[in-house]
């Protein structure tokens, strides 16, 4: 049995309405706020009365963690995606957003296309999957925590209405989310480094912050601030990350790097033993920003404690994602350690912010490529 919380309940109605006179919808709820559970309740609606569904992801990870949250509420579900069996008796489906662009005149339209992260649904994939479905008759409902493109390009491009949830600082003014300390530097972290498509260059962003000053100065600040918390770090690169998790461990504090390309087996490893406390330090790229749920894969709840940003990015969605990784419910507050300057360059964690769907300003030298 699925049990939403009252706020839940009020957005997931907020929706359905939108639906009858709309045939695509944009839900707008902060990181921690159980988008996942308001999906399953969606979704066990909509098979309840005979529809199908595809939930559709960006990452193969998401996939396994779907399936896993998919399980726990008892909803059927086979897979389009690659390495997975294909069955189409299914009423619903996780999908593999590459997988799923590329098979669109193999399979059916669904009832309803749900679309995970949807700050990436202007993307050259998804664009391609939500248009032909759109014209097939499916609804489409997107889900995202930041309705936001560095680009400016605005997500009306899709959807047709918009709903929002509470703010962040409502959610945590009603004890749905944790309350936090954030620590960062006085002066600028970055001079001289270049942007390209809104953000900074990688190899330049690189040789800026993975050097032992700064470094060294993360795992001070945590033993001074977070000692003995469960934190993950979010760092610029492979390389970068795994500098990090040395210089941890080199202090004694147990930590450990992972990846996309980490291993699944030793990736659910490092995790459980994470949820158990065993390692206090996940260092990461590109794992942890959007979309991942720890206590969906691992069975159990687990507390991130604290944050510590060493990656500056110009990306709002991807600095709110970071910092809301810390901010699932506690009764005491998350530590955010920002070497990286990014609540300088975009504001606290609670700030109010309003949502658009028409385009923003354009950012310079933006593209098209996902944030």
């Amino acid at each position: 049995m699925i049990s939403l919380y009252d706020f839940q309940k009020k957005l997931l109605q907020n929706a359905r309405e939108k639906l009858c006179s709309n045939k695509s919808v944009l839900v707008v709820l902060p990181t921690g706020g159980g988008k996942s559970i308001i999906t399953a309740e969606m979704i066990k609606t909509a098979i309840s009365k005979g529809k199908t569904a595809y939930f559709c992801v960006h990452r193969k990870d998401l996939v396994t963690q779907m399936s896993a949250t998919f399980r726990k509420f008892s909803i059927p579900f086979g897979y389009i995606a690659a390495g997975r069996t294909y069955n189409p008796t299914m009423p619903v489906q996780i999908c593999s957003v590459q997988t799923l662009a590329n098979r669109l005149d193999k399979v059916p339209p669904p009832s309803l296309l749900i679309v995970d992260e949807a700050q990436f649904s202007c993307s050259q994939s998804y664009s391609k999957i939500i248009r032909h479905f759109k014209c097939s008759g499916s609804y489409v409902i997107g889900k995202t925590a930041t309705p936001w493109r560095m680009s400016g390009e605005g997500l009306g491009k899709h959807f047709d209405s918009m709903v929002v949830g509470p703010t962040v600082k409502t959610l945590m003014d009603d004890g749905f989310l944790s309350k936090y300390k954030i620590y960062a530097p006085s002066a600028p972290v970055l001079t001289g480094v270049a942007t390209r498509a809104g953000d900074y260059v990688e190899s330049e962003l690189l040789e800026a912050v993975d050097r032992p000053s700064i470094t060294g100065d993360a795992v001070t600040h945590y033993l001074k601030y977070a000692n003995g918390m469960r934190t993950v770090a979010f760092c610029v690169s492979i390389s970068h990350s795994e500098h990090v998790a040395q210089a941890f461990r080199s202090a004694g504090i147990n930590a450990m790097h992972v990846d996309y390309k980490t291993k699944p087996e030793t990736r659910m490893r490092y995790f459980n033993d994470f949820a158990d406390g065993k390692i206090k330090i996940l260092t990461s790229v590109a794992i942890f920003s959007e979309g991942l749920d720890l206590a969906a894969l691992v069975g159990r709840e687990v507390c991130i404690e604290a944050a510590i940003l060493l990656r500056p990015t110009k990306s709002l969605t991807m600095y709110l994602q970071q910092v809301g990784r810390a901010l699932r419910k506690k009764d005491y507050h998350a530590i955010i350690l920002d070497h990286a300057g990014n609540c300088r360059e975009h504001g606290l964690p609670d700030e109010e912010r309003e949502w658009q769907l028409s385009d923003r300003k354009k950012a310079k030298k933006s593209d098209s490529s996902d944030e």
